[in-house]
């Protein structure tokens, strides 16, 4: 979950219940981005999704494995 610092609305209360919603999360707040996190600050958006995000499998991708199917 990436949220800003900026919104006054997402209150820490707000971002402690969606936490305890989804265990296999991980919060990274992006400071000065806006509601539009991914446009704001793509950068950051990009980087928190590949730090969480598990690296795929060495060997041929999966797509490759269908098409042998």
């Amino acid at each position: 979950m990436t949220v800003t610092d900026e919104l006054f609305r997402f209150r820490p209360q707000q971002r402690e219940r969606l936490e305890s919603t989804y265990p296999n999360h991980k919060t990274v707040i992006v400071e000065g981005a806006g509601l539009y996190t991914e446009s704001e600050a793509p950068e950051e958006f990009v980087a928190a999704i590949r730090d969480w995000h598990p690296k795929p499998p060495a060997g041929k991708p999966a797509r490759d494995k269908l098409m042998e199917a």
